[in-house]
């Protein structure tokens, strides 16, 4: 078999050429989908940790619907209300204030009355996500 007129074939050179090319867009790809499932990742924990924030503040809310508000001192006690599952995550009372009557103001110093704000986050065990809510307790009548 005969090849035709000025057809010389391809060098080593240039087959060397297109497989570092292949092998580099490979490698890119391959980077890609590696860190498009890393983001999957992540933003799944979000989602699942603002769940889990919405949860624990439902919680929150229907432990001081059947208690009452806590005491100043005794804001721990939210920590785990009854009926809350936390699916893995840290769930805690980041800060509490109270509402004081007299300068109309939320502040740190407990001042016993009728309302609460209580800022809850639930973090993973990576510190990679964390979702924070902010839920204002009423004294129920």
């Amino acid at each position: 078999m005969s090849r035709p007129r000025g057809d010389r074939g391809d060098t080593l050179i240039e087959l060397v050429i297109t497989v570092a090319i292949m092998g580099v867009a490979l490698v890119a790809i391959i980077g890609a989908v590696g860190a498009a499932m890393v983001m999957s990742q992540t933003h799944r924990k979000q989602a699942e940790a603002g769940a889990v924030a919405r949860s624990y503040a439902e919680a929150v809310e229907s432990l001081v619907a059947m208690t009452g508000l806590k005491d100043c001192g005794a804001v721990s006690a939210y920590d785990s209300p009854p009926g809350f599952e936390d699916h893995g995550y840290d769930a805690s009372v980041a800060r509490a204030e109270f509402w004081d009557p007299a300068t109309r103001t939320w502040g740190g110093t407990c001042v016993a009355g009728e309302m609460q704000r209580l800022t809850l986050v639930v973090e993973d065990g990576d510190d990679k996500v964390d979702e924070t809510v902010t839920v204002v307790l009423r004294r129920p009548r």
